[in-house]
């Protein structure tokens, strides 16, 4: 990413997903490993269920240079930390967006085994 901008997975019908079964025991995970991090000061795993609504978490202090690392966000996290409106489980759109600080530059990262598991 260089200036703004994001990685997202979305339906490409406009289809919405029930994801309700996930709430209490539910994780995002993925693997994440980075080239470069540039001038980010932040790092946000997200889950959208029609922007604004969605739920948020800063990973950037997990991330190493260099390194493979699993990410495990409790879908709980990402309630606890909606955007302009909460995430409605019930209705997501975007089960999975990373995005840099706005105007962040110079990212390159890798992905791999992006999921939604519960326990």
């Amino acid at each position: 990413v260089d200036g703004s901008g994001n990685v997202f997975i979305q339906s490409s019908n406009d289809e919405k997903w029930d994801l309700r079964v996930f709430k209490e025991t539910g994780h995002l995970e993925f693997k994440i490993k980075a080239i470069a991090l540039g001038d980010a000061q932040a790092l946000y795993a997200k889950v959208d269920s029609g922007w604004p609504a969605l739920g948020q978490v800063d990973i950037l202090d997990a991330v190493r240079l260099g390194e493979w690392v699993t990410i495990r966000i409790p879908i709980t996290d990402l309630l606890a930390n909606p955007g302009d409106q909460p995430l409605d489980l019930s209705s997501v759109w975007t089960p999975f967006v990373l995005e840099p600080n706005p105007g962040a530059r110079n990212i390159d990262i890798r992905l791999d085994d992006i999921r939604w598991v519960r326990e």
